[in-house]
């Protein structure tokens, strides 16, 4: 899997180009800045300890997360789990998401646009933007 250079800037940390994947809140992966997972983490200490799904939540998002370094043509290997999980073929997406790149495989992001395009403004109005 090769990262876009337009985003590998991003993930440099002292030097070197870094990363945590971990699974999304559907089948695409996120493939975090340094930075970004250190918010994820944060916000899952934050998630109630007695509550179930809350456990199960971040025990797979944190259970499932993988450090990478970034070869120098911004490569990395995902591990089969994560393919297996984004059910990732030949053909990807990748979306620049603020401190995080979202990996999706073409057919789901496809069919993900085919259901919600047509209700963007929608989107867009009842959240103010």
């Amino acid at each position: 899997m090769v990262i876009p250079s337009k985003f590998r800037g991003d993930f440099l940390v002292d030097g070197e180009a870094k990363c945590v994947v971990s699974w999304g809140n559907g089948p695409y992966l996120v493939i975090h800045t340094m930075a970004s997972w250190e918010k994820v983490k944060g916000h899952l200490s934050n998630l109630p300890g007695t509550d179930k799904g809350a456990r199960y939540y971040k025990t797979k998002i944190l259970g499932e997360a993988e450090f990478y370094r970034l070869d120098k043509q911004g490569r990395i290997m995902l591990s089969q789990s994560h393919k297996k999980h984004a059910r990732l073929d030949k053909d990807v997406v990748l979306l620049g998401m603020d401190e995080a790149v979202h990996l999706y495989s073409k057919g789901i992001w496809e069919a993900n646009e085919s259901e919600h395009e047509a209700h963007f403004e929608t989107y867009a109005n009842q959240w103010g933007l």
